[in-house]
């Protein structure tokens, strides 16, 4: 159309406000042939009146027939004051609709633009690229007319076209630039629920290629009960919303983001003020197609319905929600600031094959109220990431689980500050109950910040799948129930791992249980090196029920520290009624200071096992914390304090007081104030407890009712010694037994007194016997003589005469694991006689084809030492 010369020039304020209008738009746009042709001064159509868009009459220039053509490259701009209703078509390309196209432009400078016929839509850049500019004023729908139906679209880049749609200028007051698809001019709710469609896909059409929607600090989009998708249709190009320095999107429908397969989106809010407010429908950020939603530098959503936020829904949905120094809340704020929960599912990597990810950081913040649930991986494959400070906060009774699904992958990587609750600063993961791998299979990875559950903390909650929690620093601050395996499927591997290097800490003290090995078929896994930490002032069980397994692996300057409980008990539990494993090894300690108790085997079904390697403590201060090994009938329970390692347990050592079975190997040293109580008191009973090794006791010991002492070690030394600064003392039916390999025996070396041997049965081992000379197998450091005798000791007249003749100094003849032997009760350690002191020591009775041989040796030999 031809421009008459004499048409007046764009006003000076439309000017300006198309100017700061464009410095705020895409680059995409500034560069659009059109608006540089504005730019440039060629004339647009001004509106001079009201009335219908097709009146000629209310043009400046007039135009021609039907109003200015804007999807054919022309501009129109309407005034301030004026309201143009749109009815007839205005020229689009193949269509009656609104629009612009062909590098055409539709401003609203201050005036009104309504669309009010229900079977026709707007296209801004239909077939060619075009623009609708809001600089003030307000774009409006209008009431449907009575016996109309369906709902138009709007649409902003259709038919392989870009499209761009500004809403303010940046120069306004806050909404003085509207675009309102909800209500008329009289702020009535209409009849018609138009969607909102950028990169929009019609039947047999080709897609568009991208939509661009800005909304500066006076923009408001005042959506319909209708879905907004921006990139609905599959393109190579990405369509954009951007709500900027306090532009608002009051969304009452769904909001997607890469609506369908191929398509897709970007939706950011960035500066303070700038806002979405959905109040209908869900949040998806890639449905079917790649989405992605930023929320930056004070941006905000919320909102006030029950619906779902879902990123990466769909099979090929592909979800991204960065919050950088920003705010999503699933629930809304007041008039007076304060959070409003609402309902509705957080869902990350939804579907099979989808991918979701979210990231929080630099104080970002996402916050949930409600017992709906959240899910990172439910049956995609999702990604949490909390930095710099950013949290995630579900402050009602919310589950949030981590690789839900059979096929599900669940990843959450936690850095930055660890969580102050004074200051509400740092990195936080809170929620009511965690489940992280929960049939699928999840990864953790934490280097810092905090996570915090009021409920409980499953590591691998489903039969299938594996869970392992790395954690480098940061904390876990765990206020009920944690579980390392709740259930499983009896795995050859752990399907639960906490790994904890470091600085972790895991903080367990407010109530109920920390479990490793919880459910039958689980195995669990804690393992602790570095500077790690475990703090439980509350119950710990590793390995918790029938056919459960669990293990505990400390090295460098780890530590797990148990204090007083708030309430109830804070006992240590290893092989509860299942498999228990606790190895301690170099550098790292158990620090126990109540008088709570510790067991290693309990329970009819209970095998527990507690290794204490070189460089290992176990330290309980409290002399009412008993150890209780093998404490039921059935149970098992080994404790081997290797080379180097330390027992120190103020409390009493039980071991078999209930009908187990029960070692106690020490190769290092142990400390008890109290006794070590080796067999039961009472008479009769199944089960038996062992108690040897070549290490240093500091404690009295009692051997009881199917007690055995047993010093050496039979995996490491079998012929070694071991020094007992403390008396020993027998019951009944006790046994001692040696053990004997080549031409030496295991030794005790006794500081204390020694108890009545009449009732206590001499037992052991014998391998490949030879020499002469005494072994020796007690060694008194005291004064005191031997009192009684082995009760299986045969006297010197109920052998055979060669016995004696051999030994004729020998207090008697004992038979050990079929060898015979005579032993001597008042033999000398100091000068390896077989008299002379208050040690015991046995000499080798030799087969008798060897007899006379031997029996010369032993009398030369014999009449040597007593020269």
């Amino acid at each position: 159309m031809t421009i008459a010369p004499s048409l007046p020039p764009l006003s000076a304020s439309a000017q300006t406000r198309c100017l700061a209008g464009r410095l705020l738009l895409p680059l995409a746009m500034i560069l659009s042939p059109g608006l540089a042709s504005i730019a440039l001064g060629q004339a647009p159509f001004n509106s001079i009146g009201t009335g219908n868009w097709d009146n000629t009459a209310i043009w400046n220039p007039t135009p021609g027939a039907g109003g200015p053509q804007t999807g054919a490259g022309q501009t129109a701009i309407i005034n301030t004051g004026d309201t143009i209703t749109r009815i007839g078509g205005v020229g689009l390309p193949g269509s009656g609709d609104l629009g612009a196209a062909g590098n055409g432009h539709i401003i609203l400078d201050g005036g009104s633009l309504t669309q009010n016929a229900i079977g026709n839509w707007v296209r801004i850049g239909h077939v060619t690229n075009g623009s609708m500019t809001i600089n003030s004023g307000a774009y409006h729908f209008v009431n449907a007319p009575p016996g109309s139906s369906g709902n138009p679209n709007f649409q902003v880049g259709i038919r392989g076209a870009t499209g761009f749609l500004t809403i303010g200028d940046g120069t306004g007051a806050p909404g003085s630039a509207l675009f309102d698809l909800r209500h008329n001019l009289n702020g009535d709710v209409t009849g018609v629920n138009p969607a909102f469609n950028l990169a929009a896909a019609e039947g047999g059409q080709p897609n568009g290629i991208a939509g661009h929607v800005v909304v500066n600090s006076d923009g408001l989009i005042e959506g319909a009960n209708a879905t907004t998708r921006v990139g609905q249709a599959a393109s190579a190009e990405v369509s954009t919303m951007t709500l900027q320095n306090g532009g608002r999107f009051n969304v009452r429908g769904t909001l997607e983001a890469g609506g369908s397969g191929g398509s897709k989106g970007l939706i950011t809010v960035t500066g303070a003020g700038s806002l979405i407010d959905q109040s209908g429908g869900d949040l998806v950020i890639g449905w079917f197609g790649t989405g992605e939603m930023r929320l930056v530098d004070g941006g905000l959503f919320q909102r006030s319905n029950n619906a779902d936020i879902r990123v990466g829904r769909e099979n090929t949905g592909n979800g991204t929600l960065i919050v950088d120094n920003a705010t999503l809340l699933q629930g809304s704020l007041d008039g007076g600031g304060n959070f409003v929960p609402t309902g509705g599912d957080f869902r990350i990597g939804e579907q099979g094959g989808s991918v979701g990810v979210v990231t929080i950081r630099n104080g970002g913040l996402v916050q949930r109220g409600t017992g709906n649930w959240s899910w990172v991986g439910q049956s995609g494959n999702g990604t949490l990431n909390l930095e710099s400070g950013g949290q995630w906060r579900d402050l009602g009774g919310n589950n949030l689980r981590v690789a839900n699904g059979g096929s599900a992958t669940g990843t959450i990587n936690i850095s930055g500050p660890i969580w102050n609750s004074g200051t509400q600063l740092g990195t936080l993961l809170e929620t009511h109950v965690l489940s992280f791998g929960d049939n699928g299979n999840a990864v953790a990875n934490q280097t810092g910040g905090t996570v915090r559950t009021r409920d409980v903390f499953h590591l691998s909650q489903g039969a299938g799948g594996q869970s392992v929690w790395n954690m480098s620093g940061g904390e876990i601050l765990a206020l009920h129930h944690l579980y390392v395996s709740s259930t499983g499927s009896s795995p050859a591997n752990p399907n639960a791992m906490l790994n904890m290097s470091g600085s972790a800490v895991v903080n367990h003290q407010t109530s109920n249980d920390f479990r490793i090995g919880q459910g039958a078929g689980s195995y669990g896994r804690v393992t602790m090196s570095g500077d790690a930490v475990i703090n439980s002032n509350r119950e710990f069980v590793i390995g918790q029920d029938n056919g459960s397994r669990g293990e505990l692996i400390m090295t460098g300057n780890s530590r797990l520290i148990q204090g007083a409980p708030p309430s109830g008990t804070s006992d240590l539990r290893i092989g509860r009624n299942g498999r228990g494993l606790v190895d301690i090894g170099n550098g790292a300690r158990i620090e126990r200071s109540h008088g709570n108790w510790a067991w290693v085997g309990e329970g009819g079904t209970g095998d527990g096992t507690l290794l204490i390697r070189d460089g290992g403590t176990w330290n309980s201060t409290d002399s009412g914390a008993n150890l209780r090994v093998a404490n039921n009938n059935g149970s098992q329970g080994l404790v081997r304090v290797e080379t180097g390692g330390v027992l120190n347990n103020a409390g009493t050592i039980v071991m078999s007081d209930g009908g187990g079975t029960a070692t106690l190997m020490v190769n290092g040293t142990l400390s008890s104030s109290n006794t070590v109580q080796v067999g039961t008191t009472a008479a009769g009973g199944a089960g038996s407890a062992t108690f040897g090794g070549t290490g240093t006791v500091n404690s009295n010991v009692f051997i009881g009712q199917r007690g055995i002492l047993s010093p050496g070690d039979s995996l490491t030394n079998p012929t070694g010694n071991l020094s007992l600064f403390g008396s020993l003392t027998f019951q009944a039916a006790a046994d001692w037994d040696v053990h004997v390999v080549g031409g030496s025996s295991s030794m005790l070396t006794l500081s204390g007194s020694l108890g009545n041997l009449n009732d206590v049965t001499l037992g052991g081992t014998v391998s490949n016997p030879a020499g002469l000379a005494p072994m020796f197998m007690l060694n008194q450091t005291g004064g005191a003589a031997v009192n009684g005798q082995f009760a299986n000791t045969m006297s010197t007249g109920s052998v055979p005469a060669f016995w004696n003749n051999l030994f004729p100094d020998a207090d008697g003849f004992v038979n050990v694991d079929g060898t015979d032997f005579a032993i001597f009760y008042s033999a000398d350690f100091p000068t390896n006689s077989f008299t002379g002191g208050n040690d015991i020591a046995l000499g080798l009775v030799p087969e008798p084809s060897r007899t006379l041989l031997l029996a010369l040796a032993a009398l030369s030999l014999m009449a040597r030492r007593r020269r």
